[in-house]
């Protein structure tokens, strides 16, 4: 059927590995990214900077 799997609620990397193995094709959640306003959301991203609050370990 092709479709796409996305996650969400995702905050640990344990869940990140676990539903990658799993297949999932996308996660989102405060991992991630934490709520915040839009025009907050948009200077972050005219600027290039990550959303994402904690680096994995390479």
């Amino acid at each position: 059927m092709n479709f796409c799997a996305l996650a969400e609620g995702v905050e640990t990397d344990e869940q990140v590995d676990l539903l990658r193995q799993q297949g999932c094709d996308q996660v989102q959640g405060y991992l991630f990214g934490r709520p915040m306003p839009g025009e907050k959301f948009v200077e972050l991203f005219v600027r290039g900077t990550s959303l994402w609050h904690k680096r994995r370990a390479a």
